[in-house]
């Protein structure tokens, strides 16, 4: 099991070093600079009340589940 960690750890780093290179020896359109960020706009959307707190509430219940062993465990 350990090998297995060890190896998806090890594959995980390796295509992020590959994404890294990628993403610098990528062209950039433009001038490469990034663009300026407007202050009074934003893209954000508001999520509402309720939702969050039934998304805490789920997210709780699932990290009791897990580590408790009643979810993913024999």
């Amino acid at each position: 099991m350990t090998r297995l960690i060890i190896g998806l750890l090890l594959f995980a780093v390796a295509a992020l070093a590959v994404h890294a290179a990628g993403l610098l020896t990528r062209p950039r359109a433009g001038g490469g600079g990034r663009p300026a960020r407007r202050s009074h706009e934003s893209t954000e959307v508001a999520m509402p009340d309720s939702f969050r707190n039934i998304s805490y509430a789920i997210l709780l219940l699932l990290a009791l589940g897990v580590t408790s062993g009643w979810l993913g465990g024999p």
